[in-house]
């Protein structure tokens, strides 16, 4: 049987919807661990960074303003994923459009 481009289109997208179904089941079930792994291993390598500077810090609010910055990219992947997350919480806001 010959398939049409029109054919192997829908076939593809079909393949993406329920991969992507796949990923967000995925995401569901493990984002906790994966936001506290992020937390352990960003947080411990800025640790690391803090406590060996390249170049010394003259004063605690270096050291707080450093460390503040650090806290902030390292918050950063993990807060734009809950207000997304949570963005789109009610049911008709979940709606797909149709191809």
């Amino acid at each position: 049987m010959i398939m049409t481009i029109t054919d192997l289109v829908r076939s593809y997208i079909g393949s993406l919807y329920g991969k992507s179904r796949q990923v967000v089941a995925f995401l569901k079930r493990k984002m906790q661990w994966i936001a506290l792994a992020w937390l352990v291993l960003a947080g411990g390598l800025a640790a690391l960074k803090l406590s060996f500077p390249v170049v010394p810090y003259v004063s605690v609010l270096d050291a707080a303003q450093v460390a503040l910055a650090y806290s902030l990219v390292i918050a950063a992947p993990l807060a734009g994923f809950y207000i997304a997350r949570d963005a789109f919480r009610r049911r008709e806001h979940r709606t797909q459009p149709s191809i």
